[in-house]
């Protein structure tokens, strides 16, 4: 054997990678562990409750400054409650749904 050296090498590169991916996968484990150990059930809207809408995800007029919109509009009426994946459906203005 002329390229033992090489050869072990790349062994060992490979045994490297190979930890370092099983370290990643534990510790994504660990995390997600730790995460759901201080999830708490969500919100339980009933159809007709009055809710707030969170501005963060929605998609608004470019010609608005994003600083000064506020954190949430509302109060909107709830037509729908999804408790099992936890979403709601919203009576929005046309003014929200032309967008």
């Amino acid at each position: 054997m002329k390229f033992v050296s090489v050869k072990q090498f790349a062994q060992q590169a490979l045994w490297n990678l190979m930890v370092a991916h099983d370290a990643i996968i534990e510790s994504h484990v660990i995390q997600a562990h730790h995460a759901n150990c201080h999830r708490q059930p969500g919100e339980v809207y009933s159809p007709g409750a009055l809710v707030y809408l969170l501005t963060k995800n929605l998609t608004l007029p470019k010609s608005w400054a994003k600083k000064l919109l506020p954190k949430y509009l509302g109060l909107y009426k709830d037509i729908e409650a999804h408790t099992s994946v936890s979403t709601v459906k919203l009576e929005l203005p046309p003014e929200l749904t032309t967008w």
